[in-house]
């Protein structure tokens, strides 16, 4: 039972929360700012957000891909890197973690 108006697409709380516990969904995506009773609405005014990660610290591909023999009958309208490797033209997408923000996205 909701404890009070919730808009379509936000999270409730599915259990009671103590004010500093981690919220879950999937993994952390805050801590409670105050107590939060089963049925409340959970949001960015009573959450406090994780510390993100610095740069230096983001995980790394380790593993080096295997060498693939050269296809053949391709074309391939990109470019060619001055350290042999190739590109293409950058494509950027955005999306969200959360239904909540997806119309401001």
């Amino acid at each position: 039972m909701l404890r009070e108006r919730v808009p379509q697409g936000y999270k409730v709380a599915l259990e009671d929360l103590e004010e500093g516990e981690a919220v879950i969904r999937y993994n952390v995506i805050g801590y409670a700012n105050k107590p939060l009773p089963k049925g409340s609405w959970v949001n960015e005014h009573v959450l406090r957000m994780p510390t993100p990660l610095e740069l230096h610290d983001l995980p790394i591909a380790t593993i080096k891909a295997p060498d693939e023999s050269p296809l053949e009958g391709f074309t391939f309208e990109g470019y060619h890197n001055a350290d042999g490797s190739v590109g293409t033209r950058n494509i950027l997408a955005i999306t969200t973690t959360v239904q909540c923000v997806a119309d401001v996205v």
